[in-house]
């Protein structure tokens, strides 16, 4: 990211970081919801989205704010102290300004850190969790896609142990990656990640004008209800508040308009992405979107709309889904070490082997992470829909809405009484939600008799 950004930069910058895998599980959002509720919920958290990252934005610009103000007391101290020794400071010495030490330049953790270190240490464990979290998200997706290509799918008795295979292979090429220190060379991931997820959602607008009888051939979808995970892809997908605070350091105008607008736009823009690509696909796949995410759907030959594109249209249509699927597992493996830096940087600052060198200290911490991600990773039941729901509420859900309006409270509520029952109000929602979703995904887990990726194999020989 550059360091100076104009809002309009800013706001690219934002609905970049927005526009990522969440999209692959927006159809399937909406399947369960229906067009309207689904269209609700994904306003509502839009609404939240806006006035959190307005929250944090503006808190950062009152922190900087106080700190300013401090260091200007400190100054006036020190050369009222001069003078009364008879120094007489120039009007240049009088009026300059004194940078932000690295130490104290705003950052998430450090907005808290003023009336509450225990929740300040708490955010700078939890963003490294969550990232710990994507990083196992990102290997189980690949793995899973990398799977389904060579023509495995869940139904297949073999699926799990070529899954365990893809687990291994992909360890070796994701460790290598992740010992670039130098992750410059990875900056043309995000300009991937918006090309492979905009032709995702351009390629599924065309299939709609084109599929329009195999659109009128669905029956409605009866299975509804999954709304725990409807909601939490939604706050997943639209999720950037951990890098609000990073990004209102890099901006050239802090006026509260710039402020507003970036947080209204950024969210309006991708919202709304969100929104076409969500009501386009559920439309198009229909009863078919027994999968959570799309990218299952296209990789799978055996798929109906894989059937149909191979039966009645053009062998390009064809291979166009085979080609985004490899172009999302690039995209996911080149974004793998962009979210397991952080971790490993985090973990390194908190004085853990505090006896070995940087890169020895590096090595240790990122291989140890490794063995934890893909330990987790070979347990069957943990499935996309279950990682990605825990991601939601219990990381991304505390980062975008409990935690920045705890901060708003505390920046703005002693002037502003609705300030802070609105805060409230929302922050007991968002615990509420963090409840509900980690007993419905739980209890998921606990009710299925077999491993996910091998139930449909065991139900057709129990069966037989």
């Amino acid at each position: 990211m550059k360091q100076n950004l104009s809002t309009f930069e800013a706001i690219i910058s934002v609905v970049t970081s927005m526009f990522g895998i969440g999209i692959m599980f927006t159809p399937y959002s909406f399947s369960q919801s229906g067009p309207l509720v689904g269209g609700l919920i994904l306003l509502g958290v839009q609404v939240l989205t806006i006035i959190s990252m307005a929250g944090l934005l503006f808190c950062s610009k009152q922190y900087n704010k106080k700190l300013e103000e401090a260091m200007r007391k400190k100054l006036e101290r020190t050369n009222n102290y001069l003078i009364g020794l008879g120094y007489t400071p120039t009007q240049e010495e009088l009026e300059r300004v004194e940078p932000i030490p690295d130490n104290q330049v705003v950052s998430y953790s450090r907005l808290v850190l003023q009336f509450n270190p225990f929740v300040s240490r708490v955010i700078e464990v939890l963003i490294p969790l969550g990232g710990i979290a994507t990083c196992l998200f990102y290997q189980k997706y690949i793995c899973v896609l990398a799977t389904t290509l060579l023509g495995y799918n869940e139904k297949n008795e073999d699926f799990y142990y070529v899954y365990a295979e893809m687990i291994g292979l992909s360890s070796f090429y994701l460790y290598f990656l992740s010992q670039i220190e130098d992750l410059a060379r990875l900056k043309y991931v995000s300009f991937i990640s918006v090309l492979c997820m905009s032709t995702v959602g351009v390629f599924i607008m065309v299939l709609n004008f084109l599929m329009g009888n195999f659109i009128k051939q669905h029956s409605p979808n009866e299975n509804k209800g999954d709304m725990a995970f409807v909601i939490g892809n939604f706050i997943f997908a639209l999720f950037c508040q951990n890098n609000t605070v990073n990004l209102f350091t890099k901006l050239t105008d802090i006026t509260s308009k710039s402020l507003l607008i970036i947080s209204i736009s950024s969210t309006i823009i991708s919202g709304t992405i969100y929104f076409t690509v969500g009501f386009m696909g559920s439309r198009l796949f229909g009863e078919h979107m027994v999968k959570k995410d799309i990218m299952s759907i296209f990789a799978d030959s055996k798929s109906p709309i894989n059937v149909i594109l191979d039966q009645e249209y053009s062998l390009y249509l064809l291979y166009i889904p085979k080609i985004l699927c490899v172009l999302a597992i690039v995209v996911l493996s080149g974004s793998f070490p962009l979210q397991l830096s952080p971790v490993t940087v985090s973990l390194s600052s908190l004085g853990i082997l505090s006896n070995f060198k940087r890169r020895t200290k590096t090595f240790i911490i990122t291989t140890l992470l490794f063995a934890l991600i893909v330990g987790l990773n070979l347990i069957p039941n943990i499935g996309l829909d279950v990682v990605i729901s825990l991601i939601s509420s219990l990381s991304c859900n505390f980062l975008a809405f409990l935690f920045p309006f705890g901060i708003v409270i505390y920046y703005f509520g002693k002037k502003h009484q609705y300030v802070v029952t609105t805060s409230l109000l929302i922050m007991l929602s968002s615990t509420i939600y963090a409840v509900f979703s980690v007993f419905s995904t739980f209890s998921g887990i606990i009710n299925q008799d077999t491993p996910a990726m091998l139930s449909n194999e065991t139900e057709t020989i129990i069966q037989n």
